[in-house]
């Protein structure tokens, strides 16, 4: 009898120690590649290359290690009727960078990450080789306030950076929200994409991610040539249709060009300049309008003088048509004299409409609000510069 109760009890005993020691137990190389290829999946199934993460999943492929890949989060407020310009400003380069990676790197970097783990380690794959994956998280969707509270954001848009962990980080407890505070107090400010230093440009954001990780992720921006040829053609036909009546202008070019430099006052004065721009970085609040970014006041004006550069070179194109290559004609010089400076001024008409539709564009979400021609529609999605401003 007393052998069949020492048998009892050490069979418990010893199922006790296995049950303590399971939990203990690190994640497995082919869990650590099940979670790999399970985001994997969703971003080469997602139409721009984000994942969408609930809270569960939060603390399954972000919070939990060991991670085989590194992770940019970005939380945002993305329902209209919160008006956050700066999450809708900010979406566009944070998903062509999440659609780059997963057209051009993705599986490369799943496939290296696979060969290394066949020696049951991946020690040996750098940062840069590892995959990147792109995860958003929604304050209205799937819990996401809960998440919001336990990283402590405060501020939408947020975009942080998480590194991967190639071993198990040990802890008395299973990972949760609730034990974020003290993995989010590991962040540093280098793993945050500030976007009142930066920019809400693309190539900026890109830089943000190699410096992270040492990843140069690719984005293709193909030219809209169709879109060019279809203007200039339509520009072309517009003026030739109308070359009587514009025939009939040109002898008065100092007023035509009078009621063109009225037209550019009106629309840069204060009470058209106020009507049509809100505040920098604002959103309407309970108490009426509230800043987004306190600190940047002072980018009120730093707007006011791009866009009062714009206009300018919109005044120096018209000058150039109107003044400098009449002249040009009446002195006889060839052709190839003439052309020059109709293309400059026309591009720099181009480029300065251009730019002032895609200022209004991203201070206001609905385009410029004139009759005006869209002429952002054929700028490069590339050349983004002005974009902070806006």
């Amino acid at each position: 009898m007393a052998v069949v109760v020492f048998v009892v009890v050490a069979g418990l005993l010893a199922t006790g120690g296995e049950g303590k020691a399971a939990k203990k137990v690190p994640v497995s190389a082919e869990e650590a590649l099940g979670k790999l290829h399970e985001l994997a999946e969703r971003a080469k199934a997602s139409a721009d290359g984000t994942v969408s993460l609930s809270a569960h999943e939060y603390r399954e492929y972000v919070h939990a290690t060991p991670r085989l890949y590194s992770v940019v989060l970005m939380f945002t407020v993305a329902s209209p009727g919160r008006g956050c310009k700066p999450c809708a400003i900010m979406w566009e380069p944070y998903t062509e960078a999440a659609s780059g990676f997963a057209r051009h790197h993705l599986d490369e970097s799943v496939a290296g990450v696979e060969a290394a783990m066949v020696n049951g380690t991946a020690e040996d794959v750098s940062d840069a080789e590892l995959p990147v994956f792109f995860g958003v998280i929604d304050y209205d969707k799937a819990n996401g306030a809960a998440i919001f509270k336990a990283v402590q954001v405060s501020g939408t848009p947020y975009i942080a950076f998480v590194p991967p962990a190639r071993a198990l980080v040990k802890s008395s407890k299973a990972p949760s929200i609730g034990s974020s505070k003290a993995w989010r107090k590991r962040w540093t400010k280098d793993n945050e994409f500030n976007l009142r230093q930066m920019s809400s440009d693309t190539t900026v954001f890109l830089q943000f991610i190699t410096r992270q990780c040492g990843l140069e992720i690719d984005v293709s921006r193909p030219l809209p040539l169709f879109r060019i040829v279809f203007a200039v053609a339509g520009t072309v036909g517009s003026l030739w249709a109308a070359q009587d009546k514009i025939n009939a202008i040109v002898p008065f070019r100092l007023l035509f060009f009078g009621a063109f430099l009225c037209g550019v006052v009106y629309c840069y004065s204060g009470a058209m300049f106020c009507t049509i721009r809100s505040a920098p970085w604002t959103q309407a609040g309970k108490d009426g309008e509230m800043w987004f970014y306190p600190a940047q006041r002072h980018q009120l004006g730093k707007e006011a003088m791009v866009v009062g550069g714009l206009y300018a070179t919109a005044v120096a194109g018209i000058l150039v048509l109107l003044r400098g290559v009449p002249r040009l004609a009446a002195a006889n010089y060839g052709t190839l004299v003439m052309i020059v400076p109709t293309v400059v001024g026309c591009f720099a008409l181009w480029l300065a409409l251009g730019y002032i539709s895609v200022l209004f564009t991203a201070k206001m979400g609905g385009g410029y609000p004139l009759p005006l021609t869209n002429f952002a529609a054929l700028l490069p999605r590339s050349w983004g510069y002005f974009n902070k401003y806006g």
